[in-house]
């Protein structure tokens, strides 16, 4: 049986049933998605309160760093298997750590109704609202046009 450890980035307002309850999905949808490929996965789903409590110490800007760099004490590798946002709007601390994941190639999902989406960037839009200023963009995928693409350079030639 393999382990999956996910940190759940929700909203810092959100209250602990909605916390309860999403956590509950996301674990139904990872273990949906291991039955389908043949694994027996065990979920465990961190949310970010919790990872706050237990690990900040006064500084968000470590915290957050520490979200994403954090290793298993034995096993070294990365202590998240990844990361959760419930919507495309985070707020500061969130757009943080999936700037961060992101960056060092750590994998970010959105949770929609029906699925996981891949993450690929955050950006700010209103920097000045720190609880929601900032957009999270699903990974785009490139549309099976049926022929291939020609440089500037092939079609000059």
């Amino acid at each position: 049986m393999k382990n999956i450890r996910v940190f759940y980035a929700h909203p810092s307002g959100e209250n602990e049933k909605t916390i309860a309850q999403t956590s509950i999905r996301i674990r139904e949808f990872i273990r949906a998605k291991g039955e389908r490929a043949g694994k027996d996965l065990k979920v465990s789903v961190i949310s970010g309160r919790d990872d706050f409590r237990i690990n900040c110490r006064g500084d968000w800007n470590v915290w957050a760093k520490s979200v994403v760099r954090r290793e298993h004490a034995i096993t070294r590798k990365p202590y998240y298997d990844f990361i959760v946002v419930p919507g495309t709007t985070v707020g500061r601390a969130t757009a943080q750590i999936v700037d961060l994941a992101v960056r060092a190639g750590r994998p970010v999902f959105l949770l929609s109704e029906e699925k996981l989406e891949r993450i690929t960037q955050v950006y700010p839009f209103d920097v000045e609202d720190w609880q929601g200023g900032f957009r999270c963009e699903p990974q785009q995928l490139e549309l099976p046009l049926g022929h291939k693409e020609t440089s500037n350079a092939e079609k000059t030639s």
